[in-house]
């Protein structure tokens, strides 16, 4: 059974990369704000979702929060061209199931998928 996955990213390179990656183990959508990813997560189920800490208007922590005050339980991945081991700290203690600094490993990144 395919998985349903959400990645949520601004910049259209990174975007498309990582939806080009992660078709190989799913279906696919990919919007470019916080707040286009809460209209799709309310119209569709998915299993993961791929957010950017760095999003304009509601950042990548701000859409965390959103979708765990609606009760989604879907696994929620935080990436970043910002790294430090205090912002990896901050986002697993925020909520997030896993964080891939960018450029993404794409070996890293998939075995880290190994789940779905």
């Amino acid at each position: 059974m395919s998985s349903t996955i959400l990645v949520v990213e601004d910049e259209h390179d990174a975007r498309d990369v990582m939806s080009r990656l992660l078709k190989s183990v799913g279906d696919v959508d990919s919007v470019v704000s916080a707040e286009d990813a809460l209209v799709n997560i309310q119209e569709k189920h998915y299993q993961l979702a791929v957010i950017d800490l760095s999003l304009p208007e509601m950042d990548g922590f701000e859409l965390l929060q959103n979708i765990r005050q609606d009760g989604h339980t879907m696994q929620c991945i935080a990436v970043t061209a910002f790294h430090t081991p205090e912002l990896e700290q901050q986002a697993l203690q925020a909520g997030f199931d896993g964080y891939h600094p960018k450029p993404i490993d794409h070996m890293t990144f998939m075995a880290s998928l190994g789940s779905l």
